[in-house]
């Protein structure tokens, strides 16, 4: 079976007036509004529904948004969907990640994004050993997201001036709070990096994601995206093992509940 009809975004452009790192336009991760509209029109004019994710993985004929990293624009992105829209509450998600929106650890590429602005690409591979240059941003992806949780943390802190500048860009509790009663919370793991990779730890990290954002938001929070989709079958259990109910990838797999994929958008 074909990915539900489940369109997975990052970040989107609200607003004429609203400022966006390049980096994140060059990598092709950024959506116009406008055009969130007309994919939303043009499932319904073809008779679709909005609907959860459940719904989708069962009935072809629904939809569902889901929106990855808590950037800061989705709340307000939450406010334009349920005016313009009148979404149902589980028809769209919002998946949030603990190190930048809770503990300001900054541990996945959005810092790279930042360093490589600042033009600090040199302090990077100083810091890491390495030469690489901009253009090298799969070769960075992989190297960074492969680190155990406590490098990446430290990796961060070597940049603590950026840290202000990526405050800016990611809810804040408050803000998640305020999501949580228009749309669906999701948890986007702890630290975002390879989770396939150093497991003792991620185990831990699946299961600390719920608790901790089911503590901040007061609802349940059943579904896991993983970061950069990546998955097997280990961390399909921690999923289910941590209370989860769902688990979304990239990659489908029919009949499994924690290996369910999205469309990138």
């Amino acid at each position: 079976m074909k990915n539900p009809n489940i369109v997975m975004y990052h970040r989107i452009n609200t607003s004429k007036h609203q400022k966006i790192n390049d980096w994140y336009f060059r990598r092709k991760m950024i959506v116009d509004i406008n055009d969130l509209y007309n994919l939303i029109d043009s499932y319904k004019n073809k008779g679709y529904k909005a609907g959860n994710i459940k719904q989708c993985i069962e009935n072809s004929n629904y939809f569902h948004l889901s929106f990855d990293d808590g950037f800061k624009e989705h709340l307000n992105l939450a406010y334009f969907l349920k005016e313009k829209h009148k979404l149902d509450h589980d028809s769209v998600s919002f998946s949030i990640n603990i190190s930048n929106s809770i503990k300001h650890d900054y541990t996945g590429m959005d810092l790279v994004y930042a360093i490589l602005s600042n033009k600090l690409i040199d302090v990077l591979n100083s810091y890491l050993d390495t030469d690489f240059y901009p253009k090298d941003i799969p070769k960075i992806k992989k190297h960074i997201a492969s680190l155990q949780p406590e490098k990446l943390v430290k990796l961060s802190n070597h940049f603590k001036p950026l840290h202000k500048q990526l405050e800016g860009e990611f809810l804040k509790e408050s803000e998640i709070i305020e999501l949580s009663k228009l749309f669906k919370v999701t948890s986007h793991g702890v630290t975002h990096r390879f989770l396939t990779n150093h497991k003792k730890t991620s185990e831990k990290e699946v299961l600390q994601s719920k608790i901790i954002l089911e503590s901040i938001i007061n609802q349940e929070v059943d579904t896991f995206c993983f970061p950069e989709g990546k998955n097997d079958a280990d961390l399909q259990s921690y999923c289910k093992k941590a209370g989860f109910k769902y688990a979304l990838s990239i990659k489908h797999q029919n009949d499994n509940n924690f290996c369910i994929g999205r469309i990138i958008n």
